[in-house]
């Protein structure tokens, strides 16, 4: 449930330097910090130099650590309800830790969720000690429903026409106040987070497909495959067909 502390995303970073948006507040990410966040957050992560970074994403559900009733009871419970939203390690142990489960599940062994269960209560812990320095969501329930709503209306609809009114008309709510709350929320616009929706869309199809680029164009809702170059490099200061090549060249 979206209420809660779990599920929560935890950014392992392994090369480079990128930034983090969540619920609008823009946190910097050096190499190799780890960075915990709410689910109940709004959260994206972007480099506003348009670098190439790269960074381990582990979501974890809150049943892992409920193992009985009484830590649901006394430690998963009352943080889920405290509205917590993030926070930055930068403790060489805890990206090992992370490090660790990653190429655990990587490995995907038969028994795979016995054998990191230790590790994942192990970073549960280090949340837990931290627990009063975690910033809070302050935002009211009405209107982060109202931003979930539309972004999950935007994740449902990015490959086809969207207009503002679209968008709004999904939260029930005007226009004017669509655009506050993705200020708020997101830091961009309504249509600006569409665009940057539909390229992160486009560069999984890159990645993991060998689709022609006017296909990829039109699956992530570009009017046309010229248009979409010119925004796509824009957006990551290279043409889709060299992001291409550079990914299937990269070891």
């Amino acid at each position: 449930p979206r209420s809660t502390l779990f599920p929560y995303t935890t950014l392992f970073r392994s090369e480079g330097q990128m930034q983090f948006s969540i619920n609008g507040k823009v946190v910097m990410l050096d190499e190799r910090d780890s960075l915990f966040v709410n689910s109940n957050a709004v959260h994206f992560g972007f480099s506003s130099e348009q670098r190439d970074c790269k960074y381990i994403c582990l979501i974890v559900h809150p049943s892992l650590f409920c193992t009985n009733p009484y830590i649901e009871r006394n430690y998963i419970t009352p943080v889920c309800s405290s509205g917590y939203a993030y926070f930055v390690f930068k403790e060489p142990a805890m990206n090992s830790l992370i490090s660790k489960i990653h190429d655990k599940k990587q490995r995907g062994k038969r028994h795979l969720y016995f054998d990191i269960q230790g590790d994942l209560f192990q970073l549960a812990k280090s949340v837990y000690e931290r627990i009063d320095r975690l910033p809070k969501i302050s935002e009211s329930c009405h209107a982060f429903v109202e931003i979930r709503k539309m972004l999950d209306f935007i994740a449902a609809n990015y490959d086809r026409k969207t207009a503002l009114s679209d968008i709004a008309e999904s939260a029930n709510v005007c226009k004017n106040s669509c655009i506050v709350l993705f200020k708020k929320f997101t830091g961009l616009t309504p249509m600006q987070y569409v665009t940057r929706y539909r390229i992160e869309q486009s560069c999984i199809l890159l990645r993991e497909t060998d689709k022609p680029l006017a296909e990829v164009a039109l699956d992530c809702g570009f009017s046309s495959s010229s248009y979409f170059s010119e925004i796509f490099k824009q957006s990551l200061g290279l043409t889709p067909r060299e992001y291409r090549n550079r990914w299937k060249q990269s070891p």
